[in-house]
């Protein structure tokens, strides 16, 4: 006998997906935006099965983030490859200083493109205070014991 599944399933099945997706999602980074839920519910079913697996090397919302302006704009990019999330992170995060303070010293600037992955989400919500580029020094140096 001959099993076909309907739209309807086909449906439930995807839906069912989406809310597992969104389920892990919001378990490790909390809850977000309603624009970035929006973003997820676009993706189709074979974009849904690569964020399932992609999430599991996540380790900031910045990296889900950069992950879907990689399904937006095509990047040919493998799932699990952290560096590609850290190397946007760290993209965001010099914009954001250079929006701040204009064009940073060639110095901070290469302190930044250094900074482990574990770092750039402390340094995106601290340059939020920062004032001057001397904090934003002081800060590195803190940070990295220098």
């Amino acid at each position: 006998m001959t099993t076909f599944v309907t739209s309807f399933e086909r449906l439930a099945r995807v839906e069912a997906k989406y809310e597992m997706v969104l389920r892990q999602l919001k378990l490790k980074f909390g809850p977000f935006s309603e624009a970035l839920e929006v973003q997820i519910a676009t993706l189709d079913t074979p974009q849904l099965d690569a964020l399932s697996e992609a999430l599991l090397s996540f380790t900031a919302q910045g990296h889900l983030e950069a992950w879907l302006q990689g399904q937006r704009e095509g990047w040919d990019v493998p799932s699990f490859d952290p560096s590609v999330y850290a190397q946007a992170e760290r993209n965001m995060v010099l914009r954001l200083l250079k929006r701040k303070f204009g064009e940073l010293n060639e110095a901070l600037e290469a302190q930044i493109s250094a900074l482990p992955p574990s770092l750039l989400a402390p340094l995106s919500e601290a340059l939020l205070d920062f004032m001057t580029q001397a904090e934003l020094d002081a800060w590195l140096r803190e940070q990295v014991g220098g």
